[in-house]
């Protein structure tokens, strides 16, 4: 499944909070304090580092306009905005900001699904909330590409919420969003062998933990648009919750070291002091 759920540029969190108040309540801050565990163990981008990206934060409370007084939903929406120091900068902020934008829609439309309910007065509506995780983590910033991904979580009834990892790699100079044809030469053939390898030697650890086709699994969906982030350690790349085991071992994720790939000249050149 393309992406996996996890391909959007946004970072938004949604869940019920006990307050009691009336209508929407709307709340703007900036410059939340989201990247200083990320500079104090990573000097590539030097004397940049301080003002390279921002992260911003939209909040809103949405109540039930049936019962003002039942919160629906608790949205704080966050994204990251990179500084206009790189040329590319307009471009990529401009997609996250769309993204973002979509994604909160989204949840405002979860809202009035759940206000329906209670309208209908079904018991999912009576003890309906929405809740939403996701915080930040970034892979890779330097003065050429930026590569993160957002760790996020949906729980919107059921009997447990579901945790997504959306991914990006950009191009600071030209605002391009990069996939792995960008990164490395290898064949998808190859890809395939060197991936299922790496998750192999993963799941030898413990593999009562994992389905029995999981390797085949692991194989059939890795391709040239699978999702990945790039750090200073390597190619990152991983699987959701139930796709290789169950809910409770979480996202299965390798590391995989640059060497073990052949990399275009122009990534070989920006990450040499990384192979």
């Amino acid at each position: 499944m393309k992406n996996r759920i996890k391909n959007a540029a946004f970072i938004w969190i949604t869940c019920a909070l006990p307050v009691v108040m009336t209508g929407c309540n709307l709340q703007y801050e900036t410059n939340v304090q989201a990247k200083a565990a990320y500079f104090e163990e990573t000097p590539a981008l030097g004397d940049k580092k301080e003002s390279a990206w921002d992260v911003k934060s939209y909040t809103e409370n949405i109540y039930s306009r049936i019962k003002p007084e039942q919160l629906l939903t608790y949205i704080d929406a966050r994204r990251l905005v990179v500084d206009e120091q790189f040329e590319g900068a307009q471009t990529i902020n401009s997609y996250l900001l769309e993204y973002y934008e979509d994604r909160i829609e989204e949840a405002k439309k979860q809202a009035e699904e759940g206000d329906q309910m209670i309208k209908n007065e079904t018991f999912m509506g009576e003890y309906y909330y929405g809740y939403t995780s996701s915080e930040p983590q970034i892979g890779y910033f330097d003065d050429h590409y930026l590569s993160f991904y957002q760790e996020d979580y949906f729980d919107w009834g059921g009997p447990h919420g579901m945790p997504y990892w959306i991914s990006h790699t950009f191009d600071l100079q030209t605002g391009r969003q990069l996939g792995l044809r960008d990164i490395i030469q290898n064949s998808e053939e190859e890809l395939k062998d060197i991936v299922t390898k790496y998750f192999t030697e993963l799941i030898d650890q413990d593999s009562d933990a994992y389905w029995q086709d999981a390797l085949t699994i692991v194989r059939e969906q890795t391709t040239l648009s699978s999702d990945f982030y790039l750090s200073e350690e390597g190619i990152h790349f991983y699987f959701a919750p139930y796709e290789l085991a169950c809910y409770a071992s979480g996202f299965q994720e390798v590391t995989i070291p640059y060497d073990a790939f052949r990399l275009q000249s122009g990534t070989a050149m920006t990450l040499k002091n990384l192979i």
